[in-house]
């Protein structure tokens, strides 16, 4: 009964909304930084053999085959300027200045 009245009370009320929305946004800003929740990624391992393999012999490398450039197009609006930019993911090579 006594727990029940300091519930009923509502400063303890606000006292606990308070410490509850505190622990709340804690909790999320962790999820957020990746320290809770976070699953860790184990590497896969190849299963031991008991014998060490013999290493397999390699043919000679070819070249990679040529992989043609996809085309490109590029339209722009009555005095705009329309750019095609090629890159590897990494590096972009822009055309030179005209």
């Amino acid at each position: 009964m006594a727990l029940w009245r300091w519930l009923s009370n509502t400063d303890n009320q606000k006292t606990l909304a308070f410490v509850g929305a505190g622990i709340a946004g804690a909790v999320a800003l962790l999820v957020q930084l990746g320290v809770l929740g976070k699953k860790e990624v184990l590497p896969a391992t190849a299963p031991a053999a008991s014998h060490p393999a013999a290493p397999t012999p390699t043919p000679a490398q070819a070249p990679p085959p040529s992989v043609p450039e996809a085309s490109q197009r590029a339209e722009a609006s009555s005095g705009g300027t329309a750019v095609n930019i090629k890159g590897d993911g990494n590096n972009v090579s822009l055309p030179a200045k005209r």
